[in-house]
């Protein structure tokens, strides 16, 4: 039996999108697989969103994206014969491999739209998606990192709320939601995020850099230091930016 399914192989990470080597996959191999269903089949257009994505050809993966969304819309069902079947290990189980179906082909779309700084059409896509599945964490997440980009740090707070609520000891949503706090001057608050990251992974560097910058907005210069001090002993890569700080409030 001739065998009509493409498989491609994904991982996904928490606030990014990541693929096997190259060495593992043959993309344009994929490529001409795809491109043999047609250029009005969805999945067809699905499958090389998706591979264009993984190699970061974010503008030919936004246009197969939108073709595939607007080919769904055209059409009353999905064409079963040539379906394609994604296989996926994510934080997210869906229970479906059909993104159209749980709605997750607006979550890599708004991927891609916030990677080429499209970001009104990101924060559509997001909220999307999240309409869809009002418990998809991440995609709050990422929605607050495009209102990071905007300055929006007021909506940010608000999306990071809800994926604290949702994965309340995820060490990113709290430090994340400790930056927007910092931002809007809520110091109070965003110490004690950094505090409960801190109980989660208390080796993270930057929990310990946003501290010193804590204790630094509220004029306690010795306790800066000191956590900057920490962070300098957990990553090296912020160890000029801290020698820095601590000498410039010592001068």
């Amino acid at each position: 039996m001739r065998k009509q399914t493409l498989i491609i192989l994904f991982l996904i990470f928490t606030y990014n999108l990541d693929c096997f080597s190259q060495d593992a996959v043959d993309y344009q191999k994929l490529l001409i697989e795809a491109e043999k269903l047609g250029e009005d089949n969805e999945y067809g257009q699905l499958s090389k969103a998706m591979i264009y994505q993984n190699i970061k050809k974010y503008d030919s993966a936004l246009i197969c994206y939108n073709k595939a969304i607007s080919l769904r819309e055209s059409h009353s069902k999905a064409d079963n014969e040539n379906k394609i079947v994604l296989t996926f290990n994510t934080q997210m189980n869906t229970g479906s491999d059909d993104l159209f179906a749980n709605g997750m082909i607006y979550y890599y779309t708004a991927v891609v739209c916030h990677e080429l700084g499209k970001l009104d059409s990101a924060i559509i896509n997001y909220k999307k998606i999240t309409s869809v599945d009002r418990n998809f964490g991440d995609a709050y997440y990422q929605l607050a990192l495009v209102y990071f980009d905007k300055e929006q740090y007021n909506l940010a707070l608000e999306e990071l709320n809800k994926a604290v609520k949702i994965n309340p000891n995820d060490k990113l949503n709290l430090l994340n939601r400790a930056y927007a706090n910092m931002q809007l001057d809520n110091n109070d608050s965003a110490l004690i995020d950094i505090k409960k990251s801190l109980t989660i992974d208390p080796n993270e560097p930057y929990s310990y850099k946003m501290l010193g910058d804590i204790y630094l907005a509220k004029g306690d210069t010795i306790n800066a230091c000191l956590q900057w001090g920490r962070a300098k002993d957990l990553n090296l890569e912020i160890e000029e930016y801290l020698k820095c700080k601590c000498e410039t409030i010592k001068n």
